[in-house]
């Protein structure tokens, strides 16, 4: 008996680390891992075949009908990248689901049109192919609740995390106040972020914060955030190189998680496990994960801006009532001053 891995649409983020993960416990195993050409794994392994394929729609549908053909009847296939096999009708085939974005009609506004229109796509080949998969995996029960709502499947749910870096022990100097681990999506919400910095720079607070968008597909909103960042003086960086993440946590005094919508939420895990306080929204997406230090309205600025006030003891005054009298008094010094 074999695993099959169809992963062919993993290459970055959370999905990238969790499928090294996976393949790094499945040593010893004959395994076959159908993966994106820019997935990174470096481990070269002779129980280990990794069938590289380019990110095209074409070569995508070559290698469904190459899958079928190689799958055995004992073999398990794990559907690793959110979407069910196209052609393959295999009975033991397992969907391992991460996007939120397939299970439910969540707006697609804020996405480009191109990723609009592949979105729109998904949707329609998970739903019409959904039902080739014996088993559905998920990581949390708020996904568990939005998949039976949307398809009436149920999903077992395994949350898991590859364990290969050791807790921190407390930095005596941490280089940065805060760390936002996360690729430039929409729902990473990062232009809120860099608003609540804004709002903070306005009382003279102005903590320390990295971020770690990717220099080619996050380039553009980089560069829409550096014009605020630069206009107003904000302590924030940009570290593209996410291999080196777990430096990132050992260097920071916290994580900021101001996502409005994940599966999971990997870095909430890993800050965890590196024991840095964690700073997120308030949503069951992270609860479902862990108990944060402070939580905030990821929608509002103000509320993120006040969270982290919180955490660094520098929290406002609210301004005192004033008497009816007192407000005529204030209207009249408008006009005589």
């Amino acid at each position: 008996m074999a695993i099959v891995i169809q992963a062919t649409n993993v290459h970055r983020g959370g999905g990238e680390a969790l499928l090294c993960g996976l393949l790094d416990s499945l040593v010893g195993e004959e395994t076959t891992v159908f993966a994106d050409t820019r997935f990174n794994y470096g481990s070269e392994r002779s129980d280990l075949k990794i069938v590289r394929v380019k990110p095209s729609l074409y070569s995508r549908f070559r290698v469904e009908l190459s899958m079928k053909k190689r799958l055995q009847s004992d073999d398990i296939l794990i559907c690793f990248g959110n979407l069910p096999p196209l052609i393959a009708n295999h009975p033991k085939t397992v969907l391992f689901l991460q996007n939120r974005y397939l299970v439910g009609k969540r707006r697609l506004i804020l996405f480009k049109f191109p990723s609009n229109l592949r979105i729109t796509l998904e949707r329609m080949w998970f739903k019409y192919r959904l039902s080739s998969v014996s088993a559905i995996i998920v990581q949390t029960r708020t996904v568990a609740d939005a998949l039976f709502r949307y398809t009436g499947r149920s999903a077992i749910i395994c949350p898991f995390l590859p364990l290969n870096e050791s807790p921190r022990v407390s930095h005596p100097l941490p280089v940065y106040d805060f760390v936002y681990v996360a690729s430039g999506e929409p729902h990473k919400n990062h232009k809120n972020l860099i608003e609540a910095w804004r709002i903070l720079s306005l009382d003279s607070i102005n903590p320390s914060l990295v971020l770690t968008l990717e220099e080619g597909s996050d380039g553009q909103l980089w560069e829409e955030l550096l014009e605020v960042i630069e206009k107003f003086g904000l302590s924030i960086t940009n570290r593209s190189e996410q291999g080196n993440v777990a430096e990132l946590y050992r260097s920071s005094r916290a994580l900021i998680y101001p996502s409005t919508f994940e599966s999971l939420g990997l870095p909430l895990l890993e800050a965890q496990i590196h024991k840095l306080p964690i700073l997120a929204s308030e949503l069951d997406f992270v609860r479902d994960s862990v108990s944060p230090d402070e939580t905030f309205d990821p929608a509002s600025p103000i509320s993120i801006a006040r969270a982290v006030r919180r955490f660094l003891k520098c929290e406002e005054t609210p301004p005192a009532i004033s008497s009816p009298r007192e407000f005529v008094e204030v209207v009249r010094d408008i006009y005589t001053q």
